[in-house]
């Protein structure tokens, strides 16, 4: 991605001034979902620049929103392997993979990640211009899938984690057994996402849980209707939602984000 003319960015918790303390302290870091918490966004902009070289940054809620996932996947699906659909930076993949880190202690189950982290199609949705806000506006010396690799090394769920830089479309997920939970917040286009929730639902257990991220925006409420429409015994909700199909309230939280939504996989289709 880069030439010899052009900055190539260090991941950022590899630039201290003192790298053999920061090494020492990261070593020592106790890594929980609850200490990842406090470095969510917690950057300049969203290129994760900053002096917390142990942030993250992605289009997630910080305080609402992955803790929705991470209570999802630790407390509400089934045991088994996790299925992710766009990753980006990789906030949502290590909150899940923490989620696996922490309830099972061992890497007996995977998250498997898939993200192409290309930019005509990373991250897409319709009609508010997300392509340009996060990769033309971007410093050019930023290499998105290192940047995603250096995130999920530096909080050490990399075996519990399988990167599939591909688009879900092209991703053969016939082999994953066992699949507890899916999260979707890859490509919001009503067709794409309409696919990836098919392709998806299809392959997962049954009581597997499904979350879904930007629920809101016109092109994936349609998407689902159809989906629902086609299949209207598959998907049961898990909250409460309103006329609108927004999510007003789950068990574990009273005040969830309008832009969620879950769903469990019933028994009998």
């Amino acid at each position: 991605m880069s030439s010899s003319s052009t900055q190539v960015l260090a991941p950022l918790w590899e630039t201290s001034p003192s790298q053999a303390e920061w090494e020492i302290l990261v070593g020592k870091m106790n890594k929980t979902f609850e200490v990842f918490e406090k470095h969510i966004n917690n950057c300049d902009n969203g290129y994760q620049e900053g002096t917390d070289r142990m942030a993250v940054a992605g289009p997630l809620t910080g305080g609402k929103e992955p803790l929705d996932l991470y209570v999802l996947a630790t407390e509400h699906a089934p045991e088994g392997n996790i299925i992710e659909i766009g990753s980006w930076l990789g906030l949502s993949t290590i909150t899940l993979a923490l989620a696996l880190k922490e309830r099972y202690k061992e890497p007996i189950y995977k998250l498997y990640a898939i993200d192409p982290h290309d930019k005509d199609h990373s991250i897409v949705s319709e009609g508010i211009g997300t392509v340009d806000l996060w990769f033309d506006a971007a410093p050019k010396y930023f290499d998105w899938h290192q940047l995603f690799l250096d995130n999920i090394k530096k909080w050490d769920v990399e075996d519990y984690i399988e990167v599939r830089r591909e688009f879900s479309h092209d991703s053969d997920i016939s082999s994953i057994d066992n699949v507890s939970m899916v999260w979707i917040d890859g490509d919001h286009r009503e067709e794409p996402f309409y696919g990836n929730l098919n392709k998806v639902v299809e392959k997962d257990d049954a009581d597997a849980v499904i979350a879904m991220h930007d629920q809101h925006e016109h092109a994936v409420i349609r998407a689902l209707k159809r989906y629902k429409d086609e299949n209207p015994n598959v998907l049961e909700p898990i909250g409460t939602y309103n006329d609108d199909g927004i999510l007003i309230e789950v068990e574990w939280n009273s005040d969830p984000s309008f832009m969620m939504g879950f769903y469990r996989k019933k028994q009998h289709g």
